[in-house]
Formats: structure tokens, sequence, C-alpha cells
């Protein structure tokens, strides 16, 4: 799953990232001030919103399937997903 969220507006969500054709995409944030709802790029150069929708590239169109999620804090989350990553964009 790819979680994505801003601080700012206060906001995180949820999507699997394994596509229907059976890809899985790995995604890096990125800050668009132009298209502040654009958050992240896939590896193969699509960008998505923070609908989960492809707004550009070969997968232009295509939307993410969202998972069942909660809030919770992090202790809480690692503990029970122990390999769990956090990835940011420090811009």
């Amino acid at each position: 799953m790819v979680i994505v969220g801003n601080s700012q507006r206060n906001f995180a969500v949820a999507y699997h990232r394994q596509m229907e054709d059976g890809t899985i995409l790995n995604f890096t944030a990125i800050d668009d001030p132009a298209n502040p709802t654009h958050i992240m790029r896939d590896d193969e150069g699509s960008v998505w919103n923070v609908f989960g929708i492809a707004v550009s590239g070969p997968r232009a169109g295509e939307s993410l399937s969202k998972t069942r999620s909660f809030a919770s804090y992090w202790f809480a989350f690692v503990a029970f997903f122990p390999d769990a990553e956090i990835h940011f964009n420090a811009t």
C-alpha cells in the first residue's frame, strides 16, 4: 500500500499499490505548487492526485483502489507492521 498525507492540510489517505493488471507501482512524493492535489509520481512516470487518479503519464485516467484504513499513532502502527517505512518530501 501507499499512504500519503499533508500535515498542513491535515489529511492522510491509503491506497493499494497493485493495479488490476497485477503491476505493483512504487511512488515518490512530489510538490507541485501549480497543482497542489498532484501529490505523487509512480515509477512508470504517471502523476497521481490525492484522489488516487492518474492525471498524466502512461496510466492517465486509471485509479488506485482504496484500502480499508484508519488513523493511528505511529507507535501503534509500527507495532503491527514492523517493516513499515516513512518517506517524505522535505521541501
